[in-house]
């Protein structure tokens, strides 16, 4: 799985905070990686079932998956909500289901909808934990958790646009994949507003924006011939990287 950069760099710093705000940082750190791997997961696997012989989206499917365990535990040790450690278990109770599903001999239809389906709870859960763990942001600390909620739409983008690969009858895909887009646009544009100083940093956001411009048209595309879900996937991962790079630039200079 690509790096994601740790949250706990925002607190450089924050040395007079709370333990427990302490600890509200590191569940938003595990719900955020949750909500990733998931939505990372889904796609990689409906990925393999759209293009068997790709070997190597069989791989990606371990790396999102050893994620996974560890958010777990990170958000068991912060937290004593009982509700939080319900969802937790819950969420243990799919991840040995997502297991079988990916050794399971070969991909199908039935299980790629299953793990689509285990995705969305995955995300849904975290979004509640994440709810019940919330603190007040500097001004560079809400421009780092922009750069985590635009990687957060481009993984789901990405998700539903493979998704509607497999279920071009499902209309909700559709409706899901313009909710998504347009939510990354809107952030993209707070981004684009922000006067960066950093050489690396300005040619990253070039890039992203490079690559967007690229491959905008094609997310609403229902033509057979024009879909790209290969090409689409590779090219979230580059903007989900190039995020980092941004992330990483507000998290050292709040």
């Amino acid at each position: 799985m690509r790096k994601l950069i740790a949250i706990a760099l925002v607190m450089v710093g924050m040395g007079s905070l709370h333990a427990a705000t302490r600890g509200d940082v590191k569940v938003l750190e595990a719900t955020d990686t949750i909500r990733l791997a998931a939505d990372n997961l889904a796609r990689e696997y409906m990925l393999y079932t759209l293009f068997p012989h790709k070997r190597f989206s069989r791989g990606n499917l371990d790396d999102e998956l050893e994620v996974l365990p560890q958010s777990f535990q990170d958000i068991a040790e912060a937290t004593k909500d009982e509700r939080t450690k319900g969802l937790l278990s819950f969420f243990t109770y799919q991840k040995a289901r997502a297991d079988g599903i990916v050794q399971s001999p070969r991909p199908t239809r039935e299980l790629a909808e299953e793990m689509l389906e285990m995705s969305r709870s995955y995300v849904e859960g975290s979004e509640n934990i994440a709810r019940h763990h919330l603190y007040k942001f500097s001004p560079e600390e809400k421009m780092f958790m922009l750069t985590r909620s635009m990687q957060r739409h481009l993984a789901s983008l990405a998700k539903y646009y493979v998704a509607r690969q497999l279920f071009p009858d499902d209309p909700a895909l559709s409706k899901r994949i313009v909710s998504e887009k347009k939510r990354f646009e809107m952030e993209l544009r707070k981004i684009n507003a922000y006067h960066y100083k950093d050489p690396e940093v300005l040619e990253a956001r070039k890039t992203l924006n490079t690559i967007w411009k690229t491959i905008r048209s094609y997310w609403d595309v229902n033509e057979p011939g024009k879909r790209l879900p290969m090409i689409l996937s590779i090219a979230t991962n580059q903007m989900i990287d190039l995020l980092d790079t941004l992330g990483a630039y507000h998290s050292k200079n709040q």
